[in-house]
């Protein structure tokens, strides 16, 4: 089934952080939450898990930020929560680190092509780029 449609989405991506309190005012928010925000980036994401089965590739950018998190670990849950999601994964060795514990490129790669990307890019150097791409299974039913 063909899909001619692209969905471009304009504008930027950025986290929202919202009160975890309920009907309160501001003055007694006590924690907030953080979220994926921008109406472009919600647009994006949404196209992207709805187009994900039926053609095309997704690309999930590693881009590990710490002040976004309260651990690497819990960073590289969500990660590794979307790594089966996704067609190809993006990251330098420390992202890498984060998301699948591997910082050797090769290793890394490995983990991600395991974790079910297709293919996996690790900047492994400032001008060193490793790109491993997971082996296609041919029909043998031909």
């Amino acid at each position: 089934m063909e899909h001619p449609l692209d969905v471009p989405a304009l504008g930027r991506s950025g986290v929202d952080v919202y009160p975890l309190q309920i009907g309160v005012g501001l003055e007694d928010v006590e924690t907030f939450g953080k979220y994926l925000g921008g109406s472009a980036a919600n647009v994006s994401v949404a196209a992207a898990w709805e187009a994900r089965g039926r053609r095309g590739h997704t690309v999930l950018d590693l881009d590990y930020r710490p002040m976004f998190w309260s651990s690497p670990e819990e960073a590289g849950a969500q990660v590794r929560g979307s790594l089966p999601h996704v067609t190809v994964a993006v990251g330098n060795r420390e992202e890498c680190a984060v998301a699948v514990g591997e910082t050797d490129p090769d290793r890394a790669a490995g983990a991600l092509l395991e974790a079910g990307v297709e293919l996996a890019v690790i900047a492994a150097e400032i001008e060193a780029l490793v790109a491993v791409g997971a082996p296609r299974l041919e029909d043998s039913r031909a």
